[in-house]
């Protein structure tokens, strides 16, 4: 999907590698939820509403998608084209057809959902600074996360994801294509319409939201705007041992979004033992955390730049953990140390 969609998936593992998502939330629901595993599921079709959320957490394209195509020429059958044609049109009617506009809707049921994001610094952390989040949560296994969220509610509803969001919209939910391919977007929704539901506006990239959503049971999903949700608060104080805090402690904003000069560091506070601490002047991502097995089998946090980045890093210094640097599949990671070890992160500047 991603060979032509273009926008920054969401892996849960490569190779060895295991990546966590980061929930941007208010103090006070990021208390809640590492406290007693507190989980908010709103619904999708709530985030239409411009009179209770601004800025870039308002959608109003949640739900739906339209694709419009554009054939400069086609004779044939119908049913031998690409794109909208064999999707408008009877399969063995003949079209000979030239600059011409066709068009379609695809529109979903409303679900529960649960947003987060796949990167903790970059544009992600701008937008999250922007729409007044001050604190982040970890989650360290999403897998297991969504597993048991959802087991709370299983009998009601079924689960999606989570996945990446796919950022191919316009403003006002449009595709536009012109002589669509067999591996165009076209095609790609019209055989996926469930796809709907990860699909977002291209100026939301900078969110890089993974989210899973959770759809009632017997309800019909594609082509429907007949079921309207109320959102949902779930108790999983089983998700707690996925969790871990991350605090921006004496943290100025501008230097985190590389607006105004300075260093960034992380401090891991441990259980035992003097805090980790390090910073990596380029490039910021390097701070992306990721888990991996130890040679004993024991679960390891470190840092690595972006995964999908050739980036080469500059500036390294490492104090206090199990393991400065190393290589896991290939991959540097930094400043690692035992799962078990840690209490919680601490980002701040200088």
């Amino acid at each position: 999907m991603d060979k032509y969609l273009g926008h920054t998936q969401y892996f849960p593992k490569i190779g060895g590698l295991q990546f966590p998502l980061f929930k941007f939330m208010k103090k006070e629901h990021a208390a809640s939820l590492m406290a007693t595993g507190t989980v908010h599921l709103p619904s999708m079709f709530e985030f239409r509403n411009e009179s209770k959320y601004a800025g870039k957490i308002v959608d109003k394209t949640e739900g739906f998608l339209t694709i419009e195509n554009e054939y400069t020429h086609y004779v044939g059958r119908a049913k031998d084209a690409e794109g909208l044609i064999p999707h408008n049109h009877k399969p063995y009617d003949v079209m000979a057809v030239r600059n011409y506009g066709i068009g379609t809707n695809i529109k979903v049921s409303d679900v529960l959902i649960y947003c987060a994001a796949s990167r903790l610094f970059s544009d992600t952390l701008s937008w999250a600074f922007e729409e007044g989040k001050s604190a982040c949560v970890m989650i360290m296994d999403a897998t297991l996360f969504f597993s048991e969220v959802h087991n709370k509610i299983k009998d009601e509803y079924d689960i999606q994801g989570p996945q990446s969001c796919i950022y191919v919209k316009s403003e006002d939910g449009k595709i536009f294509e012109k002589n669509p391919t067999a591996n165009s977007e076209t095609n790609f929704f019209l055989g996926n319409p469930a796809s709907t539901f990860f699909a977002k506006p291209k100026s939301y990239e900078s969110q890089r939201e993974a989210r899973a959503i959770f759809a009632p049971k017997n309800n019909a999903l594609v082509n429907s705007e007949n079921v309207h949700l109320n959102a949902k608060i779930v108790f999983v104080p089983e998700i707690r041992s996925t969790l871990l805090e991350i605090i921006f402690q004496d943290s100025d904003p501008e230097v985190l979004l590389g607006k105004k000069a300075g260093e960034v560091c992380m401090r891991v506070k441990r259980l035992n033992g003097e805090p980790t601490v390090f910073s990596i002047k380029e490039p910021r991502g390097v701070f992306s955390p990721v888990f991996f097995k130890s040679q004993n089998n024991e679960t390891m946090m470190g840092f690595s730049y972006p995964y999908e980045d050739n980036a080469i890093f500059s500036g390294a210094s490492v104090v206090n953990c199990d393991v400065d640097i190393g290589l896991v599949d290939d991959h540097i990671v930094f400043a690692s140390n035992a799962i078990s070890n840690i209490e919680r992160l601490e980002i701040y500047t200088h």
